[in-house]
């Protein structure tokens, strides 16, 4: 179950948060998981200044 399919007090139970991030990651090195989620951040923070 993903937890689009939950209701609010069901999120809540299960402590999933509006800010939560989930983050499910395969067999890669990481330092190649590091430098995908520095990038990934940096283009949210620029994207967020326009």
């Amino acid at each position: 179950m993903t937890h689009r399919a939950m209701g609010e007090e069901a999120l809540e139970e299960a402590g999933v948060s509006q800010n939560l991030l989930r983050l499910s990651v395969g067999l890669e090195d990481a330092t190649d998981l590091i430098d995908d989620l520095k990038q990934a951040f940096e283009q949210t923070r620029t994207q967020g200044a326009r």
